[in-house]
């Protein structure tokens, strides 16, 4: 008995079943649109909007604007911010500067959906993007954002 033999009578129910399978549940983006949805909601799930974070950038641009700060987020929005080499505080209106998780999200969405170059890692834990790099920082045309150490807390 040849393989064709045993496996013919097979093969439509075998179609049936890959098609159904391909066709049941919801679809979800591919590639990178796909990683930023499947994190964000992960990072929603496990942290929600209520968390703390260090945040520093990497870009031709001024000093306090680079340097580590820890913020405090309390309902999606920076509730406070401390310099971490001496846990001084950042006063209120320096925090446009700043980034909140959901923010950087909200960034990387606009970036891919105008086909621009990005560059992204997330945390295998909470799903937050840890280093995203927008543009190109050598040709002082970009930034890096860098987030690590969330702490999600309670309201």
């Amino acid at each position: 008995m040849s393989i064709q033999t045993v496996l013919a009578p097979a093969l439509p129910a075998l179609a049936a079943g890959l098609l159904a399978a391909a066709c049941s549940g919801p679809t979800t983006p591919s590639g990178p649109q796909g990683d930023l949805e499947a994190n964000r909601q992960r990072f929603r799930r496990q942290v929600g909007a209520t968390y703390e974070v260090e945040h520093s950038s990497q870009c031709f641009c001024v000093a306090d604007v680079r340097e580590p700060v820890r913020l405090s987020v309390r309902d999606g929005k920076i509730a406070g911010a401390v310099r971490v080499a001496d846990g001084s505080a950042v006063p209120p209106e320096r925090w446009q500067n700043f980034h909140t998780v959901e923010a950087v999200f909200d960034r990387i969405d606009a970036e891919l959906r105008a086909g621009r170059r990005v560059g992204v890692k997330y945390d295998a834990g909470y799903g937050y993007p840890t280093r995203t790099e927008i543009g190109t920082l050598a040709n002082d045309a970009g930034i890096v954002i860098v987030l690590r150490d969330v702490q999600p807390r309670s309201r």
